[in-house]
């Protein structure tokens, strides 16, 4: 069916492209695959952890239990600081007309008159700032700041609305893809009010109809249902169809077993045929020195990356270990991680490990034997500025 207005999460690709909602086409409401599957998984456990709810991780996909025992850890130090949970799971209804946010019950019936989102948890700290943090488990989420993100910025006129704060500060908490880490952004009042009038005005865009696709990053950072007919999304296909002489995939195009064969086999010249531009392509910027933009203002750049920490497992760092109660994070090849040495804090049973961690990595820096390798540059898009 025809979409109605775009919900929370889809406000970052109509800022990119208002396509999907002008063009008329009719797009499926709903998508999965592995990865979005395992990401409902981590926020249905995330609520039940911020509720005080006990979690059976047992069975579960072993990216799932990591991403959730990274969601634990931080949720223990909001506790630690003093921070209350205020919502989880909380929905907003944002009217257009009016300009108001209102609290929106999940079971309830969308109107298509409204703009509708749900964001993942609410806290207070203890000096009374408003907190909105958003749960984030996918590669391409880790692309976006808090601050380029429409998403973030709904719902921060939502809590900001809803619990009376001239100011919030949003929180894009990555907990996926084998790492932590946490975006922080503060919305002031002029902030607000100005994602507000961008809100109350996306209507009258959508309702104008004259819109044309725009091909860009969005089409690989958010999912798009409408690309299979987008005809920007279909003159890039024939573009390398043409290079790699691969055929037009229109619906039923594979005839034979000889014919999927054959796609298969050219489906590797073309990831790397793909994958040689991309070489190419991150050799130049790196030549340069400087960043390159692109016909869509993306500037592309080097980005300096810390490599991982490790801990060498010296004597001295297994008495350490071995004194804290933590010699269960001896692992193989003769070096463990702070995860390992969290994961055995965890299995005591005691609360306030994540300080106990802590201090015990602070005793393996000061003994030399936590071991940072060499770090690395590579292209990346850079922020907008």
């Amino acid at each position: 069916m025809r979409l109605p207005l775009p919900t929370a999460s889809q406000l970052d690709l109509a800022d990119a492209c208002l396509y999907p909602w002008t063009s008329g086409i009719e797009w499926a409401r709903s998508w999965s695959n592995e990865h979005a599957a395992e990401g409902t998984q981590v926020h249905t456990l995330a609520a039940a952890l911020a509720v005080g709810d006990p979690v059976q991780l047992a069975g579960l996909p072993e990216s799932v239990v990591e991403a959730v025992l990274k969601v634990a850890d931080i949720l223990e130090g909001d506790a630690e600081a003093g921070s209350v949970v205020l919502a989880v799971e909380v929905g907003f209804a944002f009217d257009p007309v009016t300009g108001r946010m209102r609290y929106a019950d999940p079971d309830e019936e969308r109107d298509p008159e409204l703009l509708y989102g749900h964001a993942d948890i609410v806290l207070r700290r203890a000096d009374g700032t408003l907190v909105l943090r958003d749960w984030k488990t996918g590669a391409r989420a880790m692309r976006k700041r808090v601050e380029e993100t429409k998403q973030l910025r709904f719902y921060a006129v939502g809590a900001a609305e809803i619990w009376g704060a001239t100011e919030v500060v949003v929180e894009l908490a990555h907990v996926g893809q084998g790492r932590l880490w946490i975006d922080r952004g503060l919305f002031d009042a002029m902030d607000l009010g100005a994602h507000r009038g961008w809100l109350r005005a996306l209507p009258a865009r959508i309702a104008e109809g004259r819109a044309l696709p725009v091909l860009g990053r969005h089409c690989r950072d958010y999912y798009c249902p409408a690309a299979g007919s987008c005809p920007m999304a279909g003159e890039l296909v024939r573009k390398v169809a043409e290079v790699v002489e691969l055929p037009t995939p229109e619906a039923n195009a594979i005839a034979s077993d000889e014919m999927a064969a054959d796609v298969l086999s050219r489906v590797a010249i073309a990831e790397a045929y793909l994958a040689a531009l991309k070489s190419a392509a991150e050799a130049y910027v790196q030549g340069r020195g400087v960043p390159v933009v692109g016909p869509d203002g993306t500037r592309w750049g080097l980005v300096e990356h810390d490599g991982n920490e490790s801990v060498q497992l010296t004597e001295e760092a297994e008495r350490v270990l071995e004194e804290a109660g933590l010699a269960a994070a001896v692992e193989l090849e003769r070096s463990t991680s702070k995860a390992a040495i969290t994961r055995a804090a965890r299995a005591q049973g005691q609360r306030g490990f994540t300080r106990k961690v802590a201090e015990v990595v602070e005793q393996l820096r000061k003994r030399g034997a936590v071991k940072r390798a060499p770090g690395y540059v590579r292209v990346e898009a850079l922020p907008e500025e």
